[in-house]
């Protein structure tokens, strides 16, 4: 053995894991979501744990709920594994399932960190989960890998005896480039895309305060990413032959300078691109920038047909924003998906209808009904309505099958990208 392998051999072993699930869920980003069709998409956590990492650990990313590993098969590869540190994603929706794995897999000697939604409740309850050493509220602060291979608590980390710090709310950020390469990105499918996609970070958080949401500036916060480290993680993307890239910000483009100079850096390649924005972004201006940094689908979070609804949730968008919007991205030749959610008590009983009524007035790529859902960190200022979920989300899949299917019937005769 020659003395390089001796010191990778000396490493700490660490996993990076997202769970396996009896149903399909995606954990990533804080936030917790049943896929409406058969797509996920790469768990952002684990990619940035997995950069910060780099050189100081050996480690396994372990995508249990996208491979659809079975727990069994899933707790032999741990147990072979034998990590001395575990960062797990843990979701509110499968939160007792995630427990019940990672039980089996920790033990006294192993040092666990969880991620994910369940990570975010100020309340967690450690001592009924004493193999749980820490929650992680930052997958992108440098505290974290310092946990993960010190067991030393500081920052956005909640332990049994320590607060976290509060959210950040601006400020750069940099934490290694991200190695795309140790997941296999076939598994992965996006609705309206073909092919091969990969994720990209470029800031983290939001600074909005939109109050149905747990990501703004009071929940994660929100900083940016340097932009020298994007770039790099470009060129390694372009080196892997990567062709279409998620951009994983929760709102891309949240600050118009930024956006516009991440965009310039975009437009020096040649990927096709994909993300979340905000309908009051878009601007002649911005939306020829857009299209000109590679963009080929934006997805809008219009939230709901009713003005007054959007503006008790946070989101004081009129109704003619919207429209403009749609309309200057179109003339670019970007498609725009358009997102809603229902589930109040306010909410018509048609409101799924009405979501669809809008959307097809917007000429929406395709369209999306949410049905609420309680969120660790989320401020709600309207309540929902359990008692008409069931009727809410048997509207919903209705409403987006009518939508989708024939969009859906084109997209699978078209050519691929």
């Amino acid at each position: 053995m020659n003395a390089g392998a001796l010191a990778i051999s000396s490493l700490p072993r660490v996993l990076l894991l997202n769970p396996p699930a009896s149903s399909p869920v995606l954990r990533d980003y804080y936030c917790s979501t049943r896929p409406k069709a058969n797509y996920y998409w790469q768990p952002i956590d684990l990619l940035c744990q997995a950069a910060q990492l780099g050189g100081r650990a050996r480690f396994m990313i372990l995508d249990a709920a996208a491979q659809q590993t079975p727990a069994k098969q899933a707790r032999k590869i741990v147990q072979a594994y034998q990590p001395e540190a575990i960062y797990c994603l843990a979701s509110t929706l499968s939160f007792q399932e995630d427990m019940v794995f990672l039980k089996k897999i920790a033990n006294e000697k192993t040092r666990v960190i969880l991620g994910g939604e369940a990570a975010l409740d100020p309340d967690f309850p450690f001592e009924d989960y004493p193999f749980i050493d820490a929650l992680a509220l930052d997958f992108t602060a440098p505290e974290l890998p310092e946990f993960i291979l010190k067991g030393k608590a500081s920052g956005r980390l909640r332990t049994r005896d320590r607060a976290p710090d509060p959210p950040p709310k601006g400020g750069e950020y940099s934490m290694g480039v991200t190695p795309h390469n140790l997941v296999d990105n076939a598994l992965y499918k996006l609705p309206l895309w073909k092919g091969v996609f990969h994720s990209l970070l470029t800031d983290f958080g939001c600074p909005y305060k939109c109050s149905f949401c747990n990501s703004g500036l009071d929940g994660l916060g929100y900083k940016t990413r340097n932009l020298a480290e994007i770039e790099k993680e470009l060129n390694l993307l372009k080196t892997l032959e990567a062709r279409q890239i998620y951009l994983r910000d929760m709102t891309f483009g949240a600050e118009l300078s930024r956006g516009m100079e991440v965009l310039d850096l975009l437009s020096r390649y040649s990927f096709a691109l994909r993300g979340y924005l905000r309908a009051d972004q878009i601007t002649p201006a911005f939306a020829k920038v857009l299209k000109k940094g590679g963009f080929l689908m934006v997805q809008i979070g219009v939230e709901s047909p009713s003005a007054l609804t959007r503006q008790a949730l946070g989101k004081n968008v009129s109704d003619e924003v919207f429209h403009q919007a749609f309309r200057l991205l179109q003339e670019q030749g970007i498609e725009a998906g358009a997102h809603f959610i229902i589930g109040f008590e306010e909410d018509p009983p048609l409101a799924a209808m009405d979501c669809l009524t809008m959307a097809k007035k917007l000429n929406a790529a395709y369209c999306s009904v949410n049905v609420v859902q309680d969120r660790l960190g989320a401020r709600p200022n309207l309540l929902p309505d359990p008692l008409r979920r069931p009727w809410f989300s048997l509207q919903s899949q209705a409403a987006m099958a009518l939508f989708n299917a024939p969009k859906q019937a084109r997209f699978l005769f078209s050519k691929p990208w």
